[in-house]
């Protein structure tokens, strides 16, 4: 992850608190993600350009809708999850707990988890029993 300053940090754990969301789903690929949704691009193009990663997605409504449209970054680089959310931990607040167990499952599973046969027996009973049927 490139240099960001604290105060930088501390925005981007409220924009993830308040337009992001910390998505576990361990029977899915990929199974870690973090997104960030919000009808201005240029904070998604803020953010991206301060952690030099994920990809900005366009979600265009219907027109009877008549909202706006949305825009998504979306990283589902396991790594470079464990460094964001890793450097904006402490200035989380509502989704604290959540960056915490995605930080645990990705220390726990296996690399990009496609070799569970590999893993040792304690940690993949460990994982089956933390995050069985369970998503965040």
């Amino acid at each position: 992850m490139p240099k960001v300053q604290a105060i930088e940090k501390a925005y981007i754990a409220g924009i993830i608190d308040g337009e992001g969301c910390i998505k576990l789903y361990p029977h899915v690929k990929p199974p870690c993600q973090i997104t960030i949704a919000n009808n201005d691009k240029r904070m998604l193009l803020w953010v991206q350009e301060k952690l030099q990663c994920g990809n900005i997605y366009i979600h265009k409504l219907p027109p009877e809708r008549k909202h706006k449209t949305q825009y998504q970054w979306r990283i589902a680089a396991r790594e470079q999850i464990k460094k964001i959310l890793n450097a904006v931990k402490p200035y989380l607040i509502i989704k604290k707990d959540q960056a915490e167990r995605m930080i645990e499952y990705i220390r726990l599973k296996p690399y990009r988890g496609y070799r569970i046969s590999d893993c040792p027996p304690q940690i993949l009973k460990t994982i089956q029993r933390k995050y069985a049927n369970k998503t965040y």
